[in-house]
């Protein structure tokens, strides 16, 4: 029951499975059974890596995202529901920096953006105006989170994709 899918730098597979609850890391270079000890999560809906190759699972029931590290131990809570709800995309800039995108509750349809430490920095709404520019239709349930190389970000939610930078429009 894959949920969602992410590949380390080293390229091991990690799988959560939604319904199953768990985080499941595969050998990309050898592929079949899993690795150690699957990661336990309230309904994993994200993973994303830091440059240190910690791994960050969001969990859509918890509202919380969880780090913990290249060997899938030592959790710590990265971010909580003060400022995410049911996180569901997840992923870092250049700079180290987490956005957490929230599909539903009171948060929904925003991105919030955290520093390496777990500092929140701000929320970035996904209609209406981001820095100042106007952005359109907003994307009301950001399911995936992918951040350019050039700077900016895009959100993908059903059918809408939007970029969040005017200097790639």
């Amino acid at each position: 029951n894959a949920f969602f899918m992410a590949v380390d730098a080293s390229g091991n597979l990690y799988v959560a499975s939604k319904s199953g609850n768990t985080v499941t890391k595969y050998n990309g270079s050898t592929g079949g059974l899993p690795i150690g000890t699957p990661i336990s999560v309230a309904s994993p809906t994200g993973i994303a890596f830091d440059a240190s190759g910690n791994i960050y699972v969001a969990s859509y029931s918890g509202n919380t995202v969880t780090q913990y590290n290249s060997s899938g131990l030592s959790p710590v809570t990265f971010a909580n529901n003060l400022h995410i709800s049911s996180p569901n995309g997840i992923g870092f800039d250049s700079a180290g920096n987490l956005y957490v995108g929230s599909y539903v509750g009171g948060f929904a349809g925003t991105v919030a953006q955290f520093s390496s430490t777990g500092s929140f920095l701000s929320t970035i709404t996904t209609g209406g105006n981001v820095f100042g520019v106007a952005v359109g239709i907003p994307v009301p349930e950001p399911s995936a989170i992918v951040l350019l190389s050039l700077g900016g970000v895009v959100l993908l939610g059903g059918l809408l994709r939007k970029k969040l930078n005017p200097r790639l429009s």
